[in-house]
């Protein structure tokens, strides 16, 4: 019997990401596990290994464009894979886990409109919203000036986890 493990799949077009997985689901590993009725082999739990937030790109927006993009975000349900607020798997990964924003590297907000809006991450459930697909979308284009609210957005949410994260580990120490 087989049966598909972790968060990836189509099931995240049904519903928020938030309503059906834990962050740790969310970070993955996905995959298929088969097994044998009445066996007893247990299966490997994968670590839980949460990275640190990158240092995001300076913040160059007004706090009226970074809520706008706020709005933004949810109206193309930027929030159904990443979740409201960019919760998305707490990792930034490449494994079928949907990868949390604030954790974007350097080269993901250097090919920003490429990614989200002409669909160069198509391949792995990203559609480009410069001309997203009409079935979700039907009366609706993202704009440049729309794409860069939304990465004010993800960068003002960036800072908050990075910053919040300096904070802990100077509260260790």
């Amino acid at each position: 019997m087989l049966t598909p493990v972790g968060w990836g799949s189509g099931s995240r077009l049904f519903a928020p990401a938030w309503t059906m997985a834990t962050p740790e689901s969310k970070r993955g590993p996905a995959r298929l596990l088969a097994f044998k009725l009445g066996a007893t082999t247990p299966f490997p739990t994968p670590p839980d290994i949460v990275p640190p937030v990158p240092k995001p790109p300076p913040q160059t927006a007004s706090a009226e464009t970074i809520q706008e993009g706020k709005h933004i975000y949810r109206r193309f349900v930027c929030d159904g894979c990443h979740s409201p607020d960019i919760d998305g798997s707490g990792a930034w990964v490449r494994n079928g886990a949907v990868p949390d924003l604030r954790y974007a590297p350097p080269e993901v907000h250097k090919q920003w409109y490429a990614i989200v809006l002409a669909g160069t991450h198509w391949d792995k459930g990203m559609p480009g919203f410069a001309n997203p697909p009409k079935f979700a979308f039907p009366n609706a284009k993202m704009t440049t000036k729309e794409a860069d609210a939304v990465h004010a957005y993800v960068i003002d949410q960036a800072w908050k986890a990075y910053n919040a994260e300096q904070q802990k580990a100077q509260a260790k120490n």
